[in-house]
């Protein structure tokens, strides 16, 4: 079984396509009737990206708009975000905190096991599971299976991000490179017409027609403010 799990999270990087992935396989393999995931954002500090699967529309659809500081300890969630092992939890529409019972009521949830997604000493988020529609028990037997479930769910979660920060990373050196390359282009075009001896006006010519080719544009206008006469000389305008 867990076999089929990882097999399951390595055949993708990108991180939406794994959620929705860890969800499928955690109901498939555990056979329970719902699951539920959320993500730590470590730099707002906050658990968000909720993903469900097995619910109703209308619970999967509120599911979606949760989010919780962490440090918002009033919730089971946030607990569980803090804790190092999994718990199984029971009675929770009507134990606890009024916030957690009503927001466990929304849910349709009463018993539930869930576990912090952990890999290398650090949580990721959390994974809910419960047999909110069919009613069976909960085998509390479960809760190890769950967490090394949780650990391979969080391997591949950390995987996914990391690619995600290269990919980003390599994007924004691409943009830079293309950006420093456009910069010399202009830089070049003053150089040619310097060499060429070309007068003032015909070197703002050039450096205007560069930039419109730079930028992709048929609108520029390059001008020059006179401060000691305050008058604004239009030296390049070109309109279409």
């Amino acid at each position: 079984m867990l076999h089929r799990v990882g097999d399951a999270l390595g055949k993708t990087m990108d991180l939406e396509e794994l959620l929705d992935k860890s969800l499928q396989a955690v109901i498939s393999s555990l056979y329970f009737d719902r699951a539920l995931l959320m993500l730590i954002d470590e730099k707002r500090q906050v658990l968000t990206s909720t993903r469900t699967i097995g619910g109703n529309p209308q619970v999967s659809a509120f599911a979606s708009q949760l989010e919780f500081s962490l440090n918002d300890l009033q919730y089971d969630l946030v607990k569980l975000a803090h804790a190092d092992q999994p718990r199984h939890y029971r009675n929770v529409d009507q134990e606890g905190t009024e916030e957690n019972q009503a927001l466990t009521q929304s849910l349709g949830v009463r018993e539930w096991l869930g576990t912090p997604l952990i890999t290398k000493g650090r949580c990721v988020g959390v994974l809910g599971v419960d047999n909110g529609v069919s009613q069976r028990p909960i085998a509390p037997g479960n809760l190890g299976l769950l967490f090394t479930v949780g650990t391979q769910i969080a391997a591949a979660i950390e995987s996914a991000q990391l690619y995600q920060t290269l990919e980003r990373r390599v994007e924004e050196r691409t943009a830079a490179l293309a950006q420093r390359n456009a910069e010399l282009q202009i830089i070049n075009s003053i150089q040619q017409g310097i060499t060429a001896e070309l007068n003032f006006q015909s070197i703002i010519d050039l450096v205007g027609d560069k930039l419109r080719e730079v930028f992709n544009t048929a609108h520029l206008v390059i001008n020059w403010y006179d401060d000691e006469n305050n008058l604004r000389h239009f030296l390049y305008v070109h309109e279409n």
